[in-house]
């Protein structure tokens, strides 16, 4: 099997602002792992702007630390990756 088989960006897509976040840079933690299989299991976009994260510098590079969705948000931002017929 080839090691690039299953590419992290192929998976998850990860939105800031409408601009895509490379999904290596972002790790999830306590609430959101568990509301992340929804996403990756319909292969829908996750947008930032409705989850509650913070920015951390580790070995000089940026990291989105990605805890839990925004308590205001009734439905999360879904934005399909698929493209129609």
């Amino acid at each position: 099997m080839p090691k690039d088989l299953y590419n992290a960006g192929d998976i998850l897509k990860i939105l800031l602002k409408d601009v895509e976040v490379m999904s290596t840079s972002v790790c999830f933690t306590g609430n959101a792992i568990a509301l992340l299989n929804a996403y990756a299991k319909s292969g829908a976009a996750i947008h930032l702007d409705d989850w509650d994260w913070y920015k951390e510098i580790r070995g000089g590079s940026s990291y989105y630390i990605v805890t839990d969705v925004k308590k205001e948000v009734t439905q999360p931002n879904v934005t399909s990756r698929k493209t129609p017929a």
